[in-house]
């Protein structure tokens, strides 16, 4: 049988409740503490234990002379948190990108970013999202990837009040889940539309393990168009391994013209400046002598250097959705099933609008 939290922990706890059921709304002023006294049936000593733990937890906040309010941005509403499987530092560009613009909408927006690394079933990092989410600290959470690792799949079907938005899958989706559905099936068919508007007939394709979508895609494409890039020209990596796209580019490009690629299709943008070193050590000149066309990930503030064609999703639209998703929720209890993200190539990215731009290139 569960040992009994001490009271103050328990009127902390029904403090909450009142606060995140709504039945004290943000802003409002609580009752006196005469009034939470009887309430309660506490003593003054427990109530003001009970009202510095909710104010560090930024629950309330008092006002001199005035009393103490339900803070108008509480962790319930306004606390995002995001969930990375793997250590801090090992990070995919769409991660860190994930990452740099959440930062930058939550400071903007005036909320705070809770980041959780590894969250196998032994680490730190796990018990503390299991404290966040049973003591309401958390508006919503956003998953870069599919939570199917340790117990966390099982730790949030208990938890059907906290907002979930998801840019991997879980099986099945969660009915108060949802996913961010990057279109990979129109970004390979705008690179190759981009690549055979330039006369490339032969074309070879550089991938990670996670990119099965992108694979499959690719290759029925390129059997409807005609375009030649056999088996042997579909090269998926491990990021550990990403340097091996530059040796392997180099051997592409040493080929005898006539059984020499024309352009690279590269579907992770992790490996573009591996596939660019390997073009540049056997001489080509990029853009203008041979096409690569790759996925990549616009993120915030960031610059597209090389000298290739780049097509993805702007990170920073992806995780304003995602935000906007977690407040539509909190404010309804309901949230739309999927978000479809198309692709964009630079010229598109400039729209100032993100939802006029995903109507426009959809």
């Amino acid at each position: 049988m569960p040992e009994e939290l001490p009271k103050w922990k328990q009127v902390v706890r029904a403090v909450k409740d009142q606060i995140v059921s709504g039945a004290w709304k943000a802003g409002e002023k609580l009752p006196t503490y005469d009034e939470l006294e009887i309430r309660f049936r506490v003593s003054r000593l427990t109530l003001q234990q009970v009202m510095r733990a909710l104010k560090t937890e930024g629950f309330v906040l008092a006002r001199e002379r005035q009393g103490i309010f339900v803070n108008p941005r509480h962790p319930f509403l306004c606390r995002i948190g995001i969930l990375f499987p793997y250590e801090e530092g090992f990070c995919t560009r769409f991660w860190q990108g994930l990452l740099d613009a959440a930062r930058q909408i939550c400071c903007a927006q005036g909320r705070e970013l809770a980041v959780y690394w590894n969250l196998s079933k032994s680490s730190e990092e796990l018990s503390r999202l299991i404290s966040d989410i049973e003591e309401s600290r958390l508006a919503g959470l956003i998953l870069p990837v599919s939570p199917d690792f340790g117990d966390l799949q099982n730790i949030l079907k208990g938890h059907p009040e906290l907002p979930l938005v998801s840019a991997g899958e879980f099986f099945p989706r969660l009915a108060w889940e949802c996913r961010i559905v990057l279109d990979n099936r129109a970004l390979v068919c705008r690179a190759l539309d981009f690549m055979q508007k330039r006369s490339c007939r032969k074309i070879p394709v550089m991938l990670n393990g996670r990119d099965s979508e992108i694979a499959q895609t690719f290759r029925e494409e390129v059997r409807k168009r005609g375009l030649y890039s056999p088996p042997a020209w579909n090269f998926v990596f491990r990021m550990e391994v990403a340097e091996l796209a530059e040796q392997i580019t180099a051997l592409l490009l040493s080929l005898p013209e006539k059984e020499r690629p024309d352009g690279i299709f590269i579907g992770d943008d992790n490996l573009t400046s591996h596939v660019v070193r390997g073009a540049v050590e056997k001489g080509v000149r990029l853009p203008g002598e041979f096409t690569i066309v790759s996925h990549y990930n616009w993120l915030p503030q960031a610059v597209d250097s090389l000298p290739v064609c780049n097509i993805g999703y702007d990170i920073r639209d992806i995780v304003e959705r995602a935000v906007r998703k977690i407040d539509e929720f909190r404010v309804s209890g309901r949230m739309e099933p999927q978000i479809y993200v198309s692709p964009l190539f630079r010229e598109e990215l400039a729209d100032s609008d993100p939802q006029k731009r995903e109507r426009k290139y959809a």
